[in-house]
């Protein structure tokens, strides 16, 4: 069995993303094995115990131990997938050859960056239901973070940025879903003028990227209060030859005009140099104002992402505007 490691040695970019899935899943495990038994049940949509469980006078067949200590024994398949091209031939011989050589409980995941279409999951579903205790289930990888981050406490900082990196690697390998059902919102204190004024957030570019997000949100004083469609990410380095910058993500906007949006803020900020280390530029189409209010105690410690489907019905917003009037009236904690 070929170990997960903590450094790259995949050329295959397949390879290079399942490794990095399992990592993932892996620190999970490690952190708390709750929130992995969490994850898994919200993809699963059934209860999937995980660890060791503990019992005192369990009758078993003719005796009562004092105390039973059990673990249930399952595995997990995963074929991961750089598309929606899921097969039922490989799903099928990965369960059989797996239940072949292990007969447990079987959990198959089929991640896919955008769902399979519903005649390949029923025939996957059909060729498998007289398979014995055995769960199919066809994912996204927007799935898998949405669940991470479910299973998160709002406190969690740490499990929270490595979820967010994870994320922003899956949106520069382009395998997420919808970014449009995605709220990126950031606390700014000082620069919150700023902010809102040139429709703009930034960070040094030590802190990983935030691409799986259609929209940016300026939180101030207990509440969201203004927010904008995402129309470029950039990074900015000030060199002897000006200013170079580097394209993360653009929706059709002139180079020239965001090199000048960049230069604005950098002397616009008065209160810190912005020259004088790169940085990473979140700039949005318009900036329209709301007031989508934080009512649990405590102010918002550092970056949050929200799922606007939530709020809004199961709809996606089709723009900022129509956004902001749904966050009005709603609030999170």
């Amino acid at each position: 069995m070929t170990q997960v490691s903590f450094f790259q040695r995949y050329s295959q970019r397949e390879n290079h993303v399942t490794n990095n899935t399992l990592l993932l899943l892996k620190y999970f495990y490690e952190y708390d094995t709750r929130k992995l038994q969490s994850t898994l049940t919200e993809l699963l949509e059934n209860e999937l115990p995980i660890g060791l469980s503990f019992g005192q006078q369990v009758r078993q067949e003719g005796s009562v131990p004092d105390g039973l200590i059990m673990q249930r024994g399952f595995q997990i398949l995963i074929e991961a997938k750089l598309d929606a091209n899921l097969t039922s031939e490989q799903v099928v011989a990965h369960v059989k050859g797996a239940k072949k050589q292990n007969d447990v409980d079987t959990v198959m995941l089929g991640l896919t960056s955008s769902p399979p279409s519903k005649g390949t999951i029923e025939k996957i579903e059909e060729q498998l239901k007289h398979t014995a205790n055995t769960i199919f289930r066809a994912i996204t990888y927007t799935d898998l973070i949405e669940a991470l981050r479910n299973a998160c406490d709002p406190h969690e900082n740490r499990l929270l940025a490595i979820v967010d990196d994870y994320s922003s690697f899956l949106a520069l390998e382009g395998l997420l879903f919808n970014p449009d059902d995605r709220l990126f919102a950031v606390p700014c204190g000082q620069s919150h003028k700023e902010n809102k004024k040139y429709g703009v957030y930034y960070e040094p570019t030590t802190r990983p990227p935030q691409l799986d997000c259609g929209f940016l949100g300026i939180y101030h004083h207990k509440s969201i209060r203004a927010l904008g469609k995402i129309q470029a990410v950039v990074e900015a380095e000030e060199t002897s030859d000006g200013l170079v910058l580097s394209i993360l993500k653009s929706t059709n906007i002139d180079l020239e005009k965001l090199k000048t949006k960049v230069q604005q803020v950098i002397n616009e900020t008065s209160y810190y140099d912005l020259a004088s280390t790169p940085h990473r530029y979140y700039f949005t189409e318009s900036v329209e104002k709301t007031n989508f209010a934080k009512i649990s105690k405590g102010g918002m410690r550092g970056k949050r992402t929200f799922s606007l489907s939530e709020f809004s019905g199961g709809k996606i917003p089709n723009d900022a505007r129509e956004l902001s009037q749904i966050l009005r009236e709603k609030s999170f904690e």
